[in-house]
């Protein structure tokens, strides 16, 4: 089993009340892969600019993700600068899309035949793109942010659609659907078409909402992180871990709690 992430790969300044970093390791392809390394053959596609370091793609290659198709083009890298003032809020200050704007995902051979897909953090346009190139896959989810939800909510809408599992942020499902509570939104988002929603809070955890029940697990407290977003953005993964021969919807909830939980 293999996994191919499409999504935006960055720098990051973030401030939250433990700290501040500046043109940190960012990204939802970024930390996807590296979540999903430790699970499966993980294959990322991204662009970058000529001041990405090599540190980081040597964090990347330290993980066997697979770089083929990671690009590299003329100009800056993606960038997003943030500031949590709680750990469950955060409030952009700024966002530029750089060689990122341009960025139009090429499949690479040997990602063809992989098993499953994950849409993370990209124009839903491009990823609708993407579900056009890649129709054999057999798991697909899809991941957003509020720059997109405020931008483009129609093509949001047709990707979550075709999609099975859709990951988002409290405050994004919320804005998205227009309903503040968010059992309410993800019943929204289901009544799209996907099986399943997965709601990020943050530090109280998350919450799985499939068709028939919910259920909510507790954040993994790691004191020392200054970075909400690194254990958030790294969540989607550790589903495919599971994803043998099953669907996701046949899965017992011992199973996607675990899933969850790792």
């Amino acid at each position: 089993m293999s996994l191919v992430i499409v999504g935006s790969v960055g720098l990051d300044t973030i401030s939250t009340p433990a700290g501040k970093v500046e043109d940190a390791l960012g990204g939802s392809a970024v930390y996807g892969s590296l979540s999903g390394s430790y699970f499966t053959q993980v294959n990322i596609i991204g662009v970058v600019g000529q001041d990405y370091p090599a540190s980081a793609r040597e964090v990347l290659s330290r993980h066997s993700v697979n770089l083929d198709g990671l690009e590299y083009k003329e100009g800056k890298t993606f960038r997003w600068k943030g500031e949590y003032k709680n750990w469950n809020k955060a409030e952009t200050l700024l966002t530029e899309l750089n060689v990122f704007a341009d960025f139009v995902p090429q499949i690479p051979q040997n990602c063809a035949s992989c098993h499953s897909l994950l849409l993370a953090n990209i124009h839903p346009e491009l990823q609708l793109q993407v579900l056009d190139k890649t129709k054999a896959y057999t798991h697909v989810a899809c991941d957003t942010m509020n720059y997109w939800i405020k931008g483009c909510p129609d093509a949001l809408r047709e990707v979550i659609s075709k999609v099975q599992i859709v990951f988002m942020n409290e405050d994004e499902v919320k804005d998205f659907t227009s309903e503040q509570d968010i059992f309410k939104a993800a019943k929204s988002i289901l009544r799209l078409g996907p099986r399943l929603m997965i709601i990020k809070r943050g530090e109280y955890g998350s919450v799985a909402y499939p068709r028939a029940t919910s259920f909510l697990l507790r954040p993994y407290r790691w004191p020392k992180s200054k970075i909400p977003q690194e254990l958030e953005i790294a969540l989607p993964v550790p589903l495919w871990a599971i994803w043998r021969a099953q669907a996701i919807w046949s899965l017992s909830w011992s199973k996607m709690l675990c899933a969850m939980a790792r």
